[in-house]
């Protein structure tokens, strides 16, 4: 017998890996893509990686963050190399063949022993797409067109297929089926404005609230990003520093759009200036996916009306160029009134060189401005001279503004003259919009085994007589959970609903509800008082809220013959880089106890000059016993 050789191709086998362990190295994007359809047949996954993205943490394996190392291939069945160093994948190829291992080197089909088809399960069936890795979009548009001809017929059909066409042979009408087969994915490419989550565009807030899937920036504020239900990934591009790669950026957005997803690719400032959203319009082109540009508030205007520079000015300022910081052997410098720089981190000193050296006098006005529209703005002033003499440094995220115009700016303008004030757990009357900013401590869903108490306590929602809402995180956290279980607000028509605060009142009635009763901590006896004169007692209440358990509030129900059950929706998170800097905050508020704790967590101390003010006495105690003791 003789074999006739054949094309690179991969045997379709069903191997059963339930008692397996799988090994991912690599913590991001790419692992997270194969986790998820990995995780739905085995729960024995480890990821491995010097650093690892939260939404692959949220997945629930075990995560061991260092440096690959050969011996870390002990003891694993298969193997997924899915970081973005092409050398290093290759290097583990061969550490795992090697140890006589399978291993799949991501978008690698030549070095693969396997890869992973496009899976299509329902009940006891599975139906897996391959193109052999070689078409992966083509896969994915297979398995989809199968899964949406299954899905609409409830029942067995019988299919012909072609290699641009599924033809149903089961009576379905033409134009459904064609209906059907053309259904994909849509993306929004829009500009989150300069970091000030409250420059959100009206269009671009409504493409969130519509979107499956986010993709965003390094600068786009996680107090925005977090209003949202859909899947988030961070991108975290930055000069120098990127999390992801353009080039895999572009994939991932495809990928979602092509698996029939709303995608919103959120950059920060405006997707057409400096945002590299031309490149990836260009990808969406090529791949035949709809989309549209919802514009941003950039960089440049934020700036500018946050610290009192106008960019143009009758009599001053006729004419305005943007222009980028880098690279530095090509920085343009335009002749106009005003020049505005981005991405000036680490080169302010060579554009303020290449302006000097084009002619512009050393008193023209120069200005710094830092973090542009957050709460931590900073903003430096000189002349052209003045800052080419200064030692170099590095400012990030920065803006340099080059003109006459800056002679308008004052110290005292109207965003410093503005009380910062950082709110943890939610938000206070006593604070108006008009006198205060409010920055706010960053949460997320919870996630591992907290999940099972979560599920629980919805299983058992008739139980309850009584949903006390705190705050309005516990708001937001908890109804996506509910819509997440397949329920709806009926489901908790039989329950009286309180609320903590005004904030938790407006969060809830995003949700279509209106509170029974609107609770504001007492000074004195914080909930106590007002549970009393309501005649809360001998209830059965759910108490949605943060990881860590309110006590004070639990014993002060459970005084009143309640039976309380806490239960876990939410979790404070602060990414490394967005941590809050004390040195612009004016006044923190902490409205539990809970709070004051969470806050302990990240800062030893509280700087004397910066006033603490609490939502209630046992508060104050817990703010004294941890911070002044």
């Amino acid at each position: 017998m003789t074999f006739s050789p054949v094309a690179m191709m991969f045997l379709p086998l069903n191997i059963r890996i339930d008692h397996r362990r799988i090994l991912f190295v690599g913590g991001g994007s790419l692992a997270l893509h194969k986790i998820r359809t990995v995780e739905r047949y085995s729960d024995h996954i480890t990821v491995l990686a010097p650093e690892i993205d939260q939404e692959v943490r949220d997945r629930g394996g075990e995560c061991l963050c260092k440096a690959y190392e050969p011996d870390d291939l002990v003891g694993f069945f298969l193997v997924y190399a899915a970081t973005n160093d092409d050398a290093l994948n290759l290097r583990i190829r061969d550490d795992a063949r090697a140890r006589g291992l399978l291993v799949n080197v991501i978008d690698n089909r030549q070095e693969s022993d396997f890869i992973s088809p496009a899976v299509l399960k329902k009940d006891d069936m599975t139906i897996a797409v391959s193109s052999n890795g070689m078409n992966a979009r083509k896969s994915v548009a297979w398995r989809n067109r199968i899964r949406d001809l299954v899905n609409s017929s409830g029942r067995v059909v019988f299919f012909s297929f072609s290699s641009s066409t599924i033809m149903k042979q089961s009576g379905e009408p033409e134009r459904e089926q064609q209906k059907s087969m053309e259904r994909k994915g849509y993306v929004y490419i829009a500009g989150a404005g300069p970091g000030d989550p409250g420059l959100i565009t009206v269009r671009a807030e409504r493409a969130l609230r519509e979107a499956d899937v986010i993709l965003y920036d390094d600068l786009v504020s996680l107090e925005l990003v977090d209003q949202f239900n859909a899947l988030k990934i961070y991108t975290g591009k930055r000069k120098a520093s990127h999390h992801f790669e353009q080039e895999e950026i572009n994939r991932e957005i495809v990928r979602h759009a092509v698996d029939g997803k709303t995608v919103v690719r959120l950059k920060g400032g405006d997707p057409f200036i400096f945002g590299r959203g031309g490149e990836e319009i260009e990808a969406l082109r090529n791949y035949g996916i709809d989309y549209e540009i919802i514009p941003g508030i950039t960089a440049a205007h934020g700036a500018g009306s946050y610290s009192e520079i106008p960019l143009t000015m009758r009599r001053i300022s006729s004419s305005v160029a943007f222009c980028t910081g880098h690279p530095v052997s090509s920085i343009q410098v335009p002749d106009t009134d005003t020049i505005v720089y981005y991405m000036v981190a680490s080169s302010v000193h060579d554009v303020l060189d290449a302006v000097a050296a084009k002619g512009r006098p050393g008193m023209t006005r120069v200005a710094v401005v830092q973090n542009a529209t957050r709460y931590n703005q900073k903003v430096l002033t000189g002349t052209l001279d003045e800052f080419r003499q200064r030692e170099k440094a590095v400012y990030s995220p920065a803006l340099l503004i080059i003109g006459d115009s800056i002679g308008q700016f004052i110290r005292h303008n109207w965003h410093t003259r503005k009380k910062k004030v950082l709110m943890t757990g939610g938000e206070s009357s006593r604070y108006s919009g008009r006198d205060c900013i409010m920055v706010h401590f960053p949460c997320r869903r919870i996630s591992g085994s907290d999940l099972d108490a979560v599920h629980k306590s919805l299983e058992a929602l008739d139980s309850y007589s009584v949903l006390l809402l705190p705050n309005k995180f516990s708001v937001k956290y908890f109804f996506r959970f509910l819509y997440d279980s397949g329920r709806d607000v009926r489901s908790l028509a039989h329950m009286k609903i309180c609320t903590g605060g005004q904030a938790a009142a407006e969060e809830l009635k995003e949700n279509g509800l209106v509170a029974d009763h609107d609770l504001e901590p007492d000074p004195a006896s914080g909930y106590a008082k007002h549970l009393r004169e309501l005649s809360i007692s001998g209830e059965r209440i759910l108490l949605p809220g943060s990881n860590h358990v309110d006590d004070s509030l639990v014993g002060e129900l459970r005084e009143l013959q309640n039976e309380v059950t806490p239960v876990g929706v939410y979790a404070h998170e602060v990414r490394h880089d967005d941590l809050v800097d004390l040195d612009f905050i004016d006044e923190i508020y902490f409205a539990t106890p809970v709070c004051v704790r969470n806050f302990r967590t990240l800062f030893e101390s509280i700087p004397e000059r910066i006033v603490v003010s609490t939502a209630d006495r046992r508060t104050e105690q817990e703010y004294r016993r941890l911070f002044r003791a």
